[in-house]
């Protein structure tokens, strides 16, 4: 009983004390550009009468009229937006109507078209803009966050290199949302109405950042 119990001493005192591992933090970002594939156009539709219904009437028959001119082009997804109507005294007294448009497509040549014909219908341009679908905006999310974490795994292992360690793995991983690009192009104003405006898509970046916990071990 005496002799293992001297072994044991003997064994705890050759291993010495354990080391704690080294932890390190970084972070890393990538950027992905990428041309938008969705322009995207909103309008609408305004009347001023002396009551509310006079308003509405005409409101909702503008808004009939581009539904069935925007349902004619299969290119075009189409949906409404707001709808409101509100008493006005400035200039004078009246009752005023107004309800949005959201028009969506791939193809800018079709719907610019479209926004040139619904003008000349007496429909308001306040919005026009490219922008990145949904599936290309998630695809392009993740390779980013793909390319951070390689170039983090990366900064790993360079930095254990360099302390003379080894990089063992990590700890925690977090990943940022990816930041979404802002619309490329603004609302462009026609000089006349019933002229298709101008929408030049041009590049968009989506950034993704990572940071993480990183354990590192002596030589």
């Amino acid at each position: 009983m005496r002799a293992a119990t001297r072994l044991a001493l003997l064994l705890l005192v050759a291993a010495g004390p354990a080391r704690a591992a080294t932890i390190l933090h970084l972070s890393a970002t990538a950027t992905v550009s990428v041309m938008p594939d969705l322009l995207r156009a909103e309008l609408a539709a305004e009347a001023h009468a002396g009551s509310p219904v006079t308003a509405q009437n005409e409101v909702n028959s503008m808004i009939a009229k581009a539904l069935a001119a925007a349902r004619a082009v299969p290119a075009v997804t189409t949906s409404t937006g707001t709808y409101s109507v509100w008493f006005a005294t400035d200039p004078h007294p009246q009752w005023d109507a107004r309800q949005t448009l959201v028009l969506d497509a791939h193809d800018g040549a079709a719907l610019l078209g479209l926004v040139g014909e619904l003008q000349g219908e007496g429909l308001a341009v306040s919005a026009l803009a490219w922008q990145l679908a949904d599936k290309t905006m998630e695809a392009t999310r993740e390779k980013a966050q793909a390319m951070a974490l390689a170039e983090l795994k990366g900064k790993a292992e360079a930095a254990a290199r360099v302390l003379g360690m080894h990089f063992m793995g990590f700890r925690e991983i977090w990943l940022a949302q990816a930041e979404p690009p802002t619309p490329i192009q603004p609302m462009m104003l026609m000089a006349a109405r019933g002229v298709p405006p101008n929408a030049v898509p041009a590049e968009t970046s989506v950034t993704a950042t990572v940071q993480a916990d990183v354990t590192l071990d002596g030589p």
